[in-house]
């Protein structure tokens, strides 16, 4: 079988070249999977998503579904994979080839649906531990038959989640639902809670799963998540608990049958995470009595969104009715446009680059000076003033300016007729600039960026005289000028401004191996750390630890796309905004924590 997009629509052939199955009009991607003698496939017919069973191979209609669930993919063996967005277990509708009556069902691991046969389902998951190198882990789970509850959560009773919002650590914390679908169910209480605290740092509560009856269940589940992922047992942690890392920002834990987990990029609370996780594992016992009779945390405020329009473009954004948007400004062909209240403002001055919080603007000039120094312009968004701040003399001259993650400092790349000298720091609250110069400057090419901490520099690096093609290393440099990391082969870095995780542990380049992914590597070591499936153009921004933000196309229209939250492995989550083409736009997106 062979299957050809065609404009909007998709064509299946048969091994003779016939055109068994043509759909015109494909919604977000045409997925195909047989079952039996069935050819199951996804497609859009006006208003409605549509299930359709074709008999192979003489592609006589035998049933369909009008209108269907929106499916991310169809598995061989009748099984379709529901696209749910961010947060949950895959759920997965299993197929009733005679109809197309299908039963529900959620995979009880964050793992990857792969193939049916029968009673089981079998996944897939990347494993990587500390040290250890990259595997794929696969499992085989079997189908149970319903007891009671809804059938997609295995049977078990809604009414018995904890409400992860009154599952604070402390009273600093103020809590913010973010989830009450689980497996496509929508629970009765939030079954995941951001807790945030006045200085802005904040973590993500979130409760998995309660077993039915046997607290072995929730025990073989910690298991299962630790092995697959090779998290490191815990001590201290309710009855039991796995955490991704000797400093860590992940931790799944249980306290009897209830398994939950707790998330934080920032650092501050990484430090204290098994401690908080430990307050939370506690409380759980206790929790369970109160969110019984449906007590919610006081002053909790609404996680609704609300459609925002970014004024001159074709692009509209999907923002939190109360709270920060995710997107600090942006700039249009070179004109800022900053947030005031619920809209963005033009300013008339083009600039280059805005700092991660919209507050400041750089601009470069056009040419090297022939005298003098080269003056860098830097933007109060606020005041609308501006000021010029010289740097480096002439015949040397500046360019890329990038913005520190904290927003408080420029660097610029300095350059002389073309080969890399050195860099400059403006520091903003003195508006005063350093030039810090390098030995061997035509190992360098490229610009200088920030690691995420604000401590250490970065630039594309390799051989003397290489053309810049051929550099595929990457070199750390201290603020001092100090060479603290070379890695080698390691491919192109992507984005200047977003190119780190938000912990800065974490950097991407273009994939040398394969071409066409984007791969992460560790800054402290230079260890491989995922080969996303997606296109190096379509990278954004981080969005945590473990995703990245991404373009992806809607249809086979060029401009019709949105960016996608992408997991390691390339799967997508939830949709933060919709555009119809998005040339010469740069968002700014605020710094996650």
């Amino acid at each position: 079988m062979i299957a050809v997009p065609d404009g909007e629509g998709i064509s299946y052939y048969d091994d003779q070249g016939r055109a068994v199955v043509r759909h015109r009009e494909c919604w977000l991607r045409c997925v195909m999977a047989r079952n039996r003698n069935l050819l199951l496939t996804t497609y859009h017919s006006g208003e409605d998503d549509v299930l359709a069973a074709t008999s192979w191979p003489d592609g006589a209609p035998v049933w369909q579904v009008r209108p269907a669930p929106r499916y991310a993919n169809l598995l061989d063996g009748g099984v379709a994979v529901r696209d749910l967005g961010q947060g949950g277990f895959p759920v997965i509708d299993m197929i009733d080839p005679s109809g197309g009556a299908v039963t529900s069902y959620s995979i009880p691991l964050p793992a990857v649906p792969l193939v049916a046969d029968g009673q089981r389902i079998y996944v897939g998951g990347v494993m990587s531990g500390a040290g250890q190198t990259r595997s794929v882990r696969f499992a085989a789970l079997r189908r149970v038959p319903d007891v009671s509850g809804p059938p997609w959560l295995g049977g078990a009773d809604p009414g018995r989640w904890p409400d992860a919002c009154g599952l604070r650590p402390d009273a600093s914390f103020t809590p913010a639902p973010v989830q009450t679908a689980l497996s496509g169910y929508t629970m009765p209480k939030p079954i995941a809670c951001r807790h945030t605290r006045p200085d802005g740092t904040e973590l993500v509560v979130r409760v998995l799963w309660v077993a039915d009856d046997d607290p072995d269940d929730a025990a073989r589940m910690i298991d299962t998540l630790g092995d697959t992922y090779a998290f490191r047992p815990v001590d201290g942690v309710g009855d039991q608990a796995v955490a991704d890392a000797a400093l860590p920002s992940t931790v799944y834990f249980r306290s009897g049958p209830v398994v939950a987990s707790m998330t934080s990029g920032h650092l501050p609370l990484r430090h204290r995470l098994l401690e908080l996780a430990g307050f939370v594992a506690a409380r759980l016992r206790g929790v369970d009595d109160d969110s019984r009779r449906g007590t919610a945390p006081p002053g909790a405020p609404s996680r609704r969104l609300t459609l925002v329009h970014l004024p001159g473009t074709r692009v509209t954004l999907a923002q939190p009715a109360v709270g920060p948007s995710p997107v600090a400004a942006y700039l249009l062909d070179g004109h800022p446009y900053v947030r005031e209240r619920q809209t963005f403002t033009r300013l008339d001055p083009t600039m280059d680059a805005l700092s991660p919080n919209g507050a400041w603007g750089a601009r470069v000039t056009d040419a090297y000076p022939s005298h003098g120094r080269d003056p860098v312009t830097i933007l109060d968004t606020a005041t609308r003033s501006t000021r010029k701040v010289p740097t480096v003399e002439a015949p040397m001259g500046v360019d890329y300016p990038v913005w520190s993650p904290d927003g408080r400092n420029l660097l610029l790349t300095a350059k002389d007729a073309g080969t890399i000298t050195g860099f400059v720091v403006i520091d903003l609250a003195a508006m005063r600039s350093r030039f810090v110069r390098i030995r061997h400057g035509g190992r360098y090419a490229g610009s200088f960026r920030w690691g995420a901490d604000s401590s250490t520099v970065a630039v594309q690096s390799g051989q003397e005289d290489d053309i810049e093609e051929d550099q595929l290393d990457v070199t750390f440099f201290t603020l001092g000028g100090t060479v603290e990391h070379r890695y080698k082969d390691v491919g192109k870095l992507l984005d200047r401004q977003n190119w780190t995780s938000p912990s800065g542990r974490i950097f991407t380049t273009r994939c040398v191996r394969p071409a066409g992914q984007i791969c992460a590597w560790r800054v402290e070591d230079g260890a491989l750390l995922a080969q996303i499936p997606a296109n190096p153009d379509s990278f954004v921004a981080w969005y945590d630890e473990s995703h990245i933000l991404g373009w992806t196309s809607l249809s086979s229209r060029d401009q019709d796309e949105a960016i996608t939250i992408l997991s390691f492995l390339g799967a997508p989550g939830g949709t933060l905004a919709r555009a119809r083409g998005h040339d010469g736009l740069q968002l700014i997106f605020a710094r996650p924590t």
